[in-house]
């Protein structure tokens, strides 16, 4: 946390992981400010810990908020029991929803856009 209360990210801005091998294909996560992952792995999780693949430290966030599980033509986001729970698209995820195309996340106060289409990507 920095001072005053207020969360930083302590990441890059482009942060890149392909040990996923021919299992899972590309995932594209891009937030408003700027922020821009790719992944080629099957599993990605997302929470406030900073041992997450997407970490997001705020107040709100659960440590271990969700996982996108990213296999060929079948990418989900499940939500790990967090209280405050995901939006795709607008519309609140029970347990888990399925992600294809680009997509509109939004966990606590963070709006991020998620392409799981290499074709689609933006």
């Amino acid at each position: 946390m920095a001072r005053g209360g207020k969360a930083e990210r302590n990441h890059k801005r482009i942060a890149t992981d392909t040990t996923g091998g021919s299992n899972s294909h590309s995932i594209g996560v891009d937030f408003d400010d700027g922020y821009h992952y790719s992944f080629a792995t099957p599993l990605i999780t997302l929470g406030r810990h900073p041992s997450n693949n997407v970490p997001l430290p705020k107040n709100g966030i659960s440590r271990r908020h969700a996982v996108i599980v990213n296999y060929p033509g079948d990418v989900w986001i499940y939500d790990l029991g967090s209280v405050t729970g995901i939006r795709v698209d607008g519309l609140a995820v029970e347990g888990k929803a399925y992600l294809d195309g680009v997509r509109t996340l939004k966990i606590g106060s963070f709006k991020m856009t998620l392409s799981t289409n290499k074709q689609l990507l933006i």
